[in-house]
């Protein structure tokens, strides 16, 4: 599996980052002009820009170009797919999220860089658990480790090689 890359934010405006993020990441509807930039309407995107992203432009199409997933951008349902898709990885993290609890095998799955193992230590609340990543493969000793308190919609209840072998 590929490791993703998180996209630079920090090359767009700053009052233009969390909803390019919130798009990217979460699968937010984009305003006007950010709808305009994603469906790569250059002229539209310079008509709906404010004073700032009219000065950014070529910054826009340097990101889209280099930072963006290539799936998100380029037409107008690129931009319905991607929001379709984000949406449907909510529901199935939501789906995902019954009680876990002490012993349970899970995957935390980032939304960039690679996927881990862990086994679950004990519920922190409703949202967070605790969860042991790192024990040397001693995993039915991971009562003795450190757990990382980690956000229940990033969990995946299962490893990889239990669906392997289903």
């Amino acid at each position: 599996m590929t490791q993703k890359k998180r996209p630079n934010y920090d090359l767009l405006p700053e009052h233009m980052r969390e909803g390019t993020r919130g798009y990217i990441e979460n699968g937010w509807p984009p305003g006007v002009f950010l709808r305009a930039v994603l469906r790569n309407d250059l002229v539209g995107a310079y008509e709906k820009a404010d004073f700032i992203n009219t000065s950014y432009i070529r910054e826009w199409a340097f990101f889209l170009a280099t930072e963006a997933p290539r799936a998100c951008w380029g037409s107008e349902e690129a931009i319905d797919r991607w929001i379709e898709a984000k949406k449907a990885e909510q529901e199935e993290r939501q789906k995902n999220q019954r009680k876990l609890v002490q012993g349970d095998r899970v995957t935390y799955v980032p939304n960039y860089g690679p996927p881990e193992k862990g086994i679950v230590k004990s519920r922190s609340d409703e949202n967070h658990t605790f969860v042991v990543y790192h024990c040397n493969q001693e995993w039915d000793n991971y009562a003795n480790y450190t757990a990382a308190r980690t956000e229940n919609a990033y969990l995946r209840l299962g490893w990889p090689e239990d669906e392997d072998s289903t």
